[in-house]
């Protein structure tokens, strides 16, 4: 869509048939983000919005915020690599508050700060709707792990959740085993290469003796080797463990 974003986005504002739409590295001009606002506000057919690598500055996060506010379609938002400073995940955050649609969205390698990561929370702890979320690759230290684990303690929708490549260390697996004696609800979460060491792991894999929804947890790449207690616990029950 590099050649003409803006003519083929007014197209797409009549289409009454597409059901995915991909932005991928594309730069768009505020222009063009107004009037892909007023093709998420009126399109009633696009499922899946993907917005990888393409740079969101903050009055182009705002118009799309608002646009997301009141979409009730889009289930699948794609904004990986996608340059989001703290001032439009604000907006973001605002937006996915108040979506009651997308159910799947990809926050990955945008470099997430800690200030970032409190919005998130906020939306975590009120959107209803969400089932995947992927916060991979955003350098995320413990502090930042634990905000999120800790809107998890009250989130009931969310199903999957991809923590890889953060650091998430001891401080935050720590937040991550009190997490998953709370939620009944997660079954997938993946947490490959945060630097975890032996007690890291020790208590995510104790918190399994009380979570029974997980079904499905990534640990490679981090520091510490399986016990042979808790492999013989995993092994008694429907569970994947990739190590």
């Amino acid at each position: 869509m590099q050649n003409n974003p803006l003519r083929i986005l007014k197209a797409l504002k009549r289409n009454r048939t597409i059901s995915r739409l991909s932005l991928k590295s594309t730069i768009l001009e505020i222009e063009s983000f107004k009037m892909l606002a007023e093709v998420i506000k009126s399109n009633k057919t696009i499922k899946k919005l993907r917005m990888k690598k393409c740079p969101i500055q903050e009055e182009g996060t705002r118009v799309l915020g608002e646009a997301i506010k009141i979409n009730n379609t889009i289930e699948l938002l794609d904004l990986e690599e996608s340059c989001i400073g703290k001032e439009d995940m604000a907006i973001l955050a605002e937006a996915l508050m108040a979506n009651r649609a997308i159910t799947e969205l990809s926050l990955s390698r945008n470099e997430i700060s800690h200030a970032v990561v409190e919005y998130i929370s906020g939306a975590l702890r009120t959107n209803n709707q969400l089932v995947k979320l992927d916060l991979s690759n955003n350098y995320l230290n413990e502090e930042a792990i634990v905000y999120i684990c800790e809107a998890l303690k009250t989130n009931k929708k969310l199903r999957e959740l991809n923590l890889s490549s953060n650091k998430a260390d001891k401080t935050g697996a720590k937040a991550v085993a009190e997490m998953l004696a709370a939620n009944d609800t997660l079954a997938v979460l993946n947490l490959e290469s945060n630097g975890i060491r032996r007690e890291g792991i020790d208590f995510i894999l104790e918190a399994l003796k009380v979570n029974k929804a997980l079904v499905m947890l990534d640990l490679r790449g981090n520091f510490a080797k399986l016990r042979e207690t808790h492999a013989s616990h995993l092994a008694t029950r429907n569970f994947v463990l990739k190590y």
